[in-house]
């Protein structure tokens, strides 16, 4: 086994969707406390950062579709179905083209990028709707709660 294949195809991978998990969940905590909190704090070179990745991203998946074969998507589509499912074969990778495996890195690369950027607010606000919107399951005036208040007894 060679192991810095094994670090590009597998650990990076999965280390960049734990920074992206992590991210999101420390975002959906603390967006209530920081409502009000100056927009202009958010440094914009991290966004631009994320923009151009993100267009270089689109460009090679464009560029490798229209460039490749259908046996060299499905080696792209076997190798992230492979860490999915939790059992990774670094070997779909290695026998695709260069502009497919620069793809697979940057695409995580940008997800690993995105919870530092001012984006992040984009997946994370529907969360805090949903949260707001159903908080009346939580509701504290529940009968059995003033019963247990009061100390009487059913």
């Amino acid at each position: 086994m060679n192991l810095p294949m094994w670090i590009v195809w597998v650990v990076f991978p999965y280390m960049m969707f734990l920074i992206f998990l992590m991210g999101l969940i420390w975002k959906y905590d603390q967006f209530e406390e920081n409502e009000t909190e100056n927009k202009e704090s958010q440094s914009n070179w991290q966004s631009y950062i994320f923009l151009g990745l993100f267009v270089f991203v689109i460009g090679t998946g464009l560029i490798a579709k229209g460039l490749g074969t259908y046996e060299q998507i499905n080696h792209m589509t076997g190798w992230f179905m492979s860490l999915v499912t939790f059992q990774p074969e670094m070997n779909w990778m290695l026998g695709s083209t260069w502009l497919f495996k620069i793809h697979g890195l940057l695409l995580f690369s940008l997800l690993g990028l995105l919870p530092f950027t001012k984006y992040m607010n984009y997946i994370t606000i529907p969360f805090i709707w949903g949260r707001q919107q159903f908080s009346f399951f939580k509701n504290p005036s529940v009968p059995s709660l003033e019963m247990e208040k009061d100390g009487s007894e059913f």
